[in-house]
């Protein structure tokens, strides 16, 4: 493993477990600020001069409860997440700019189990994919500690993909 990676990897760790002295902390935000960072235009590389992504995006399936307003919520998993929001992939397309309560199931930072974030979400887009639609949220208000624990996660996720190539 890069031996960066490596130090943000421990780093994290302790972050977890609410451990990090001042001086830690500090060099884990610029460690985590400076791989999104990088990660982030590598993702963009692809886009061939379309609007670049403001945050990460991780590839992610987890368990999504949506509230349209309607008669019944549909329970659904993402398809990838970001600290911005998240997509899914759903039977019928949705009106861009439409509100949406959220309940989102995220894994346990620490031990087993999960951690719900919820709050309201935005459409942003909806495009047709076959005979379904790629439909994507903005997270218009998640509280700043379900917001920071999202980070977490996210991080988490980043950094198991490393630690899984070896």
């Amino acid at each position: 493993m890069n031996p960066v990676v490596a130090r943000l990897s421990k780093l994290h760790d302790k972050a977890k477990r609410e451990a990090l002295s001042a001086d830690e902390r500090d060099e884990y935000k610029k460690l985590c600020d400076d791989l999104c960072r990088i990660l982030l235009i590598a993702q963009d590389l692809g886009h061939q001069g379309k609007t670049l992504r403001a945050a990460l995006r991780v590839a992610s399936v987890l368990k999504v409860r949506l509230d349209f307003g309607g008669a019944q919520a549909i329970t659904t998993s993402t398809i990838d997440l970001s600290e911005g929001g998240f997509a899914v992939v759903l039977d019928a397309t949705q009106r861009v700019g439409h509100l949406v309560l959220f309940t989102l199931s995220l894994p346990a930072l620490v031990g087993e189990g999960s951690h719900s974030i919820n709050g309201t979400v935005r459409v942003a887009s909806s495009r047709q994919q076959g005979s379904h639609f790629r439909v994507s949220f903005t997270f218009t208000d998640v509280s700043p500690d379900d917001h920071d624990y999202l980070g977490a996660i996210i991080m988490d996720m980043i950094l198991a993909r490393y630690s899984a190539k070896g």
